[in-house]
């Protein structure tokens, strides 16, 4: 079985990632929600090819292939945003 590392891209591709400046620290690993295809639970992951994140599914590859963006909540909120009522997350 092999295991997959994540890469540090911190080279010239370690541009804005995502809309977030480089400096803002989120624990990725806390960011889950519900697949729509499925109902497992779809998280953070990285692009190979560019380094970029987004949301995608657990069931991957065999079970579901759905993928999402990462949501607007979530980078408003590294950048400092107060959470507006009823926006909790």
């Amino acid at each position: 079985m092999r295991v997959r590392r994540e890469r540090d891209y911190t080279g010239p591709m370690a541009k804005v990632e995502d809309g977030l400046d480089a400096s803002t620290e989120i624990d990725w690993s806390k960011i889950t929600m519900p697949c729509p295809d499925c109902g497992l639970q779809m998280v953070v992951r990285r692009n190979r090819a560019n380094g970029s994140r987004f949301m995608g599914c657990v069931g991957w590859p065999v079970d579901c292939r759905h993928t999402a963006p990462i949501p607007e909540y979530v980078k408003l909120r590294a950048q400092g945003a107060a959470v507006l009522p009823g926006f909790e997350a």
